[in-house]
C-alpha cells in the first residue's frame, strides 16, 4: 500500500499517510482536486485529482437512483483510526456523510496544572488576561484535525484583558457579597448575569482565535440564545438528570453556529454525557484521580466534534 505526503492550506509538507488515510482525507474535503500531493513511483509533486489511486476519488458519481433508500442514520456515526506508522500521528477516516471526527491529546497533569494556574490568576485578577490565555491556546494546541495536524491559536492576553479582569472581579463580588448586608448583597445576581456575558465574550474570542489548517473561523450564535441555554441549564439541574441534554443541545448550538471553511457538528449524545459524568464525579471522590478524570472528560467531548469543508 502506497504512502502518501501532501501539502496543506500553510504549505507545509504533511505525512507521510497510508493510502487509506489519503482517500479519507479526499472524502472529507482536506485534499482537495488541486492539493499537490506525492507517493512512491511518482516523479515529481502532482495535484491529488491526477494522482495514482485519488484520481478515481474525484471522478464525478451519478446520482443515486430514485425512491432509493437512505441508509440508517447510526451507520454516518462509523468511524476508524489508522496510526500511520513512519509519522505516529493519528488521521481519522469520515463517516459516511464526509464528516471526521477532532481529537485531544489533552494530558492529565498538563490539563489539572493549567487550570489550579486559572483559579488562581482569576483569584489575583491582574494575571488573569494571561493565565486564561494559557489555558485557552492548550486546549487549541491540543486539539487535532481528523487529518492529525494541531490547531492554531493566535490569542494574545492584550486582546480581551478586560474581560478577564471583569470575570475575576465578578468572583470577588460574588464571594463577598455572600456576608455583606442586604444592600451589597443585591450585587451578587447582577455580578452573575455580568459574568454569563463576559463568558461569552470569551467563547468568541476563543473560536475566532483558533485556527485548524491556518484557516479562520467566527463564531455567530447570538448572545440571547447563549444566555438561554445557560439559563435553562440551571433549571435542568433540579431534575437530576435533564442536565445532560440540556449540555448536549448547547455544545451542538455552539458548533452549529462556527462559521467558516470548516463547519462542525456536535455528535454526543445526553446519556454519553450523563454517565461519564456520573462515573467521573465517582471515581473523583478519590482526590489523586480528579486530573485523569478531567483529562478524560474533555478528550471525549472533543472526539463527538466532527468537522467537514463547509457546505456552499
Amino acid at each position: 500500500m502506497a504512502s502518501f505526503y501532501w501539502i496543506n492550506t500553510k504549505g507545509d509538507q504533511v505525512g507521510p499517510i497510508d493510502e487509506t488515510n489519503a482517500i479519507g482525507l479526499v472524502k472529507t474535503g482536506m485534499i482537495g482536486g488541486e492539493t499537490l500531493v506525492w507517493s512512491e513511483g511518482m516523479a515529481n509533486w502532482a495535484p491529488a485529482k491526477s494522482a495514482p489511486v485519488l484520481a478515481d476519488y474525484f471522478r464525478v458519481a451519478p446520482p443515486p437512483p430514485p425512491h432509493a433508500a437512505r441508509p440508517a442514520a447510526d451507520a454516518t456515526f462509523v468511524q476508524s483510526v489508522h496510526r500511520a506508522p513512519a509519522s505516529g500521528v493519528e488521521t481519522y477516516l469520515p463517516a459516511a456523510d464526509g464528516a471526521a471526527p477532532l481529537h485531544s491529546e489533552a494530558d492529565a497533569w498538563g490539563l489539572f496544572w493549567r487550570i489550579i494556574v486559572v483559579v488562581i490568576g482569576s483569584l489575583l485578577i491582574i494575571p488573569s488576561p494571561w493565565t486564561s490565555t494559557m489555558y485557552n491556546r492548550y486546549l487549541a494546541v491540543t486539539t487535532k484535525t481528523p487529518e492529525g495536524n494541531a490547531m492554531g491559536f493566535d490569542g494574545r492576553p492584550g486582546d480581551i484583558w478586560w474581560v478577564f479582569v471583569l470575570l475575576g472581579l465578578c468572583q470577588w463580588i460574588g464571594a463577598l457579597s455572600r456576608f455583606a448586608d442586604r444592600p451589597v448583597a443585591v450585587l451578587s445576581p447582577l455580578g452573575s448575569l455580568l459574568s454569563i456575558f463576559l463568558s461569552y465574550l470569551v467563547l468568541r474570542w476563543f473560536v475566532a482565535k483558533i485556527r485548524p489548517d491556518g484557516q479562520t473561523l467566527a463564531f455567530k450564535g447570538g448572545f440571547w440564545g447563549y444566555i438561554g441555554y445557560i439559563l435553562l441549564m440551571c433549571l435542568a439541574v433540579i431534575t437530576i438528570i435533564g442536565w445532560a441534554w440540556v449540555l448536549k443541545f448547547f455544545l451542538a448550538w455552539v458548533c452549529r453556529n462556527i462559521e467558516g471553511p470548516v463547519r462542525f457538528e456536535f455528535r454526543g449524545t445526553g446519556w454519553g454525557i450523563l454517565w461519564r459524568f456520573f462515573v467521573a464525579g465517582v471515581v473523583s471522590s478519590v482526590l489523586v484521580t480528579i486530573p485523569w478524570m478531567m483529562a478524560w472528560i474533555v478528550r471525549w467531548t472533543v472526539s463527538q466534534i466532527f468537522a467537514a469543508p463547509a457546505r456552499a
